[in-house]
């Protein structure tokens, strides 16, 4: 209990800097996250300090004892990158997840009991190096902060903003087949809105690659 074993290495939790994290939103718990820290040791020659991360899961549930028995499972390295889970060697050096299962066994206000197991890949490159890890663990459970009102206006901002180039396009388009067998200024609008579309689409590309 309260130790990682990754490999045939185990490092000990660091409990104080340990925990899972969750949102309320109007008095419902709508997801949480997992924070775990550790003590340094040794690992392959060198010494690290493993943290892992489990980023937000999804809930839906008025108390917590509710989320009891929750379980995450991933199965594959992009739905792992995609959800930003990761092992964390040392600063810098982060690792991925080929296979996840998160569970909380038990939870309460002060606490959670938790099972967090799977394969990491150490090396993607040369020999594809793998580890399978666990550990069981008590951990804190706290609150995460509330959004503030500017989080929630930035947020809805982003959205119009992924969702504008493809309107444009859309009402562009459809104006211009309405419109072409009777006002020539409809066309003419329609294929304005359309090109405005595409460049906000290219602009939008283009900050992805960045």
């Amino acid at each position: 209990m309260n130790e990682l074993k990754l490999g045939s290495r185990y490092f000990k939790l660091d409990e104080e800097r340990s925990s899972l994290n969750y949102t309320l939103e109007d008095n419902i718990i709508v997801d949480c996250d997992i924070d775990m820290n550790f003590l340094e040791g040794r690992y392959e020659e060198k010494i690290i300090t493993p943290y892992i991360a489990i980023n937000k899961i999804s809930l839906d549930a008025e108390k917590l004892n509710d989320i009891k028995g929750n379980i995450l499972r991933t199965s594959t390295l992009e739905e792992s990158n995609k959800r930003e889970d990761y092992l964390m060697l040392s600063e810098d050096e982060y690792k991925s997840f080929e296979s996840l299962i998160v569970e909380i066994i038990d939870i309460n206000e002060y606490k959670a009991h938790i099972i967090v197991s799977g394969v990491v890949v150490i090396d993607e490159k040369s020999d594809y190096k793998k580890e399978i890890f666990s550990i069981e663990a008590n951990i804190k459970t706290k609150i995460n902060p509330p959004t503030s009102v500017a989080q929630k206006v930035g947020s809805s901002i982003n959205t119009i903003y992924k969702i504008m180039p493809g309107c444009f396009i859309i009402f562009g388009g459809m104006m211009t087949i309405l419109t072409s067998e009777f006002s020539t200024d409809g066309v003419l609008i329609g294929g304005l809105l359309t090109i405005v579309g595409l460049v906000l689409l290219f602009v939008s590309l283009l900050k992805k690659e960045k």
